[in-house]
């Protein structure tokens, strides 16, 4: 796949060119209504941060029995700003942290530096959260164990 950005991403002075590009496909197709059909145009939907002034949250939420649960809600409220993300349901191949994420594991970039109250929440299980502290230019991980109701 191909993408082109209108208008181009730049990067400014002083900036380094190490961007993270995330494409969130549940806001990219657009319903189209014609002659009692309805299809849909992909426009994807694309969040860029610079890798080296934000932090990333990783880990995975499990059970007490260390069984990964999938499609787990994490969040991340930062200055106001809130960063969030679901635990993976199947394999997903991630080249930025060099690795691969499994079901149950998470992955959050372009969280701004400093320390937060993360947390993990999934119908039928109680929320647990953590401190985190993001550091720009690296990786904070931290695993949620949720136990069900």
């Amino acid at each position: 796949m191909i993408l082109r950005f209108n208008p181009p991403v730049t990067v400014g002075e002083h900036l380094s060119p190490d961007l993270t590009f995330l494409i969130d496909v549940s806001h990219s197709f657009i319903p189209i209504h014609r002659w009692k059909r309805t299809s849909y145009i992909f426009r994807p939907f694309v969040k860029v941060v610079n890798a080296t002034k934000t932090g990333s949250l990783a880990g995975a939420v499990v059970d007490p029995s260390m069984n990964p649960i999938t499609n787990a809600h994490i969040v991340v409220n930062a200055n106001g700003q809130t960063y969030d993300g679901y635990s993976m349901k199947s394999m997903y191949i991630n080249p930025q942290l060099g690795d691969t994420l499994y079901p149950g594991q998470y992955w959050i970039p372009g969280i701004p530096p400093g320390t937060y109250t993360a947390y993990s929440e999934k119908d039928g299980y109680a929320t647990d959260s953590a401190r985190v502290s993001i550091l720009k230019g690296n990786y904070y991980f931290q695993n949620f164990v949720l136990i069900p109701n």
